[in-house]
């Protein structure tokens, strides 16, 4: 029985030239380049900022340090291109992120 599709040099040929494993296998790998890219940038410009020095805090009321677990849950958000009122303690989870009294408390001792 002969194949579908072939491989060359990275690209899928189909039996119809419709091209059409090519343009998904292309897309499931773009989106997956985004979403890292989105996770690494987030990580590296803004988990870093709110992570630096954040053990000089640690003493703070919640009400003091919500502005940062805002930034924080708004950075989680955007890593999984979630709206505004998602819950993001799943978000965190998957992340493997602590929210940031916890990274605070953890850095501190």
């Amino acid at each position: 029985m002969p194949t579908r599709t072939a491989r060359n040099l990275a690209v899928i040929l189909d039996d119809c030239l419709t091209f059409t494993d090519h343009i998904s296998a292309t897309a499931r790998s773009c989106r997956f380049i985004l979403y890292k890219a989105t996770q690494i940038l987030v990580q590296t410009l803004v988990i870093s900022k709110l992570d630096y020095c954040n053990s000089l805090l640690s003493g703070l009321s919640a009400s003091s340090i919500k502005p940062l677990q805002v930034i924080g849950n708004a950075a989680a958000r955007l890593v999984f291109n979630q709206p505004k009122t998602t819950h993001v303690t799943p978000l965190f989870i998957s992340l493997h992120w602590l929210p940031v009294a916890a990274r605070m408390w953890e850095q501190h001792h």
